[in-house]
């Protein structure tokens, strides 16, 4: 229902210096002849005639509260051919659209373009959200020179279940630079109730993490008493499946336990 339009979301000033330091090659697209803009330059990254930031998707939860996501190039992430990779921001609204909050950062890696990226209609307690990562700005079909200054290489397609609650707390921050740290805790979330749940054998869980983090699992029972513990390893920023063995376990009521060296999250499994 509104009528003029409104600036809601946008790339992150990560230094806060009231300019958005993006290269002029992230910027740029091939001319018409299939070259550079600008003789000086190794690489393009724009993609086709889209702005600075581009590719928005929503959800909506059942409140009609309204989460925006949207992939932006971030300032100081550089590729060595000078373009600035990309990320997936997020922004939400809890007023349909009246008032939007601050823009948080989804993906925060420096390293990787993420873009393209696609939400689930419905924010369920979770943003469901697919996505590109691959390891040069830009396109191989759109910025590719008959000089191939961008050979096609890998393109992992991500998924990761994101808590509406981390995004509504302002948890997922902005991943800023200058006297705040870039590196967050490892903050760990559990996106998925074990499954099968009950089970006899093995169960799964699906942890995500905001950074990565050396992982224990540790399993006990109705009384508080350990019947299994252990690693299980160092795991990427991301969503990965936990397998849980129940296989020697007797029925009941258990508690598995995934801790990272920052954060602690504990989960019901019922064994039959």
């Amino acid at each position: 229902g509104m009528t003029d339009a409104e600036f809601i979301a946008g790339a992150l000033d990560r230094d806060g210096n009231q300019q958005l330091d993006i290269t002029s090659e992230t910027i740029s697209g091939l001319t018409g002849t299939n070259t550079f803009p600008d003789p000086n330059f190794f690489h393009v990254s724009r993609y086709n005639s889209n702005g600075i930031s581009t590719f928005p998707n929503a959800a909506l939860d059942e409140n009609g509260d309204i989460y925006l996501i949207f992939s932006a190039p971030s300032e100081y992430a550089l590729h060595w051919t000078n373009t600035n990779y990309r990320d997936v921001l997020v922004t939400y609204s809890q007023d349909k659209g009246d008032n939007w909050a601050a823009i948080q950062n989804l993906t925060q890696n420096d390293f990787t373009e993420d873009v393209f990226a696609s939400l689930a209609q419905d924010a369920n307690g979770f943003l469901h959200m697919v996505w590109q990562r691959d390891d040069i700005p830009g396109t191989n079909l759109q910025n590719n020179t008959a000089d191939d200054n961008h050979p096609a290489n890998d393109n992992q397609i991500m998924y990761a279940a994101i808590p509406v609650a981390s995004i509504t707390s302002g948890l997922i921050g902005q991943h800023t630079v200058g006297q705040e740290d870039l590196d967050k805790t490892a903050e760990l979330f559990f996106v998925s109730q074990s499954y099968p749940n009950p089970t006899d054998n093995y169960a799964e869980a699906t942890v995500f993490l905001l950074n990565g983090a050396e992982l224990q699992l540790e399993i006990t029972d109705m009384f508080g008493r350990t019947v299994n513990s252990g690693s299980i390893g160092f795991h990427n920023a991301g969503n990965h499946v936990i397998t849980l063995d129940a296989s020697s376990l007797t029925a009941g009521m258990y508690f598995y336990t995934i801790n990272s060296p920052d954060h602690s999250i504990t989960r019901k499994m019922q064994v039959r």
